[in-house]
């Protein structure tokens, strides 16, 4: 990784689990959210009890993870229960994060088969999302460097 440039895909894969765990520890904790204000048409404004913005980026990391991972022929059925929208994974129904890991380690291993073929879009999608969660909570970067990328 470079600054916050570039990380390797191996290294989003890797870290995926880890990254989606402490974005759950931020849920209720308030002050790490942006733009988490709720306006529900009454006086006064209200914030919800949870840190918004760490749900949508649990979630948004969750999904990109499956759907990357099923549009390079990855098998995410059968990794475990997520929170589905139309049939189609959005996020974690609990702060388990085991459905993450197993489609991970499902990912990793079809990337160190022969015939991998990187889909065009999958690191560079990956990568945005990940460094606009480091940016919003620095220590993700911990995160990242625990699974040495």
């Amino acid at each position: 990784m470079d600054a916050l440039g570039s990380i390797s895909l191996h290294g989003l894969v890797a870290s995926a689990p880890a990254t989606v765990r402490e974005l759950r520890t931020f849920i209720s904790a308030r002050g790490h959210g942006i733009g988490d204000k709720v306006d529900t048409g009454g006086k006064p404004k209200s914030k919800p009890p949870c840190n918004v913005a760490a749900i949508d980026a649990s979630d948004l990391e969750t999904w990109m993870l499956v759907e990357w991972a099923s549009y390079a022929g990855v098998e995410v059925r059968g990794a475990g229960r997520f929170w589905r929208v139309g049939g189609r994974v959005a996020g974690l129904v609990s702060d388990d994060v085991t459905p993450v890991q197993v489609v991970a380690d499902r990912l990793l291993h079809a990337m160190s088969q022969p015939d991998w073929v990187e889909p065009e879009g999958m690191h560079e999608a990956l990568n945005d999302c990940r460094v606009r969660h480091i940016e919003q909570w620095p220590s993700l970067m911990d995160v990242l460097m625990d699974v040495r990328c």
